[in-house]
């Protein structure tokens, strides 16, 4: 599965075009095809919104979120975080194609 991936700390792209960025072949060590996801996360606080993208696997919001929907970005918590999940080449590259949202 091609997903794209970036980060909104090394290219503020990343939350609006992702298809402008890097596209990744996702491939995880023991982890079989068919469980792979591409994942687009996003948060805001206050002025300051982020946005990740990423190959993951099915459950990979639950593993990124605490239970209060909140991320830690390098240190810093951003309450009411969106994780979603899809499951197609480049579906990542907008929230629309979410097959599970957090």
């Amino acid at each position: 599965m091609m997903c794209y991936t970036c980060d909104s700390d090394d290219d503020p792209g990343c939350f609006s075009q992702p298809e402008d960025q890097r596209a990744f072949l996702c491939r995880i060590m023991n982890v079989g095809s068919e469980s792979f996801r591409c994942i687009t996360i996003t948060a805001t606080k206050g002025d300051k919104t982020v946005a990740l993208r990423r190959c993951g696997i099915e459950n990979e919001c639950e593993l990124v979120l605490d239970s209060n929907n909140a991320l830690d970005w390098g240190g810093e918590i951003f309450p009411d975080a969106q994780c979603s999940v899809c499951a197609s080449d480049y579906c990542n590259n907008d929230v629309g194609n979410k097959i599970s949202l957090f």
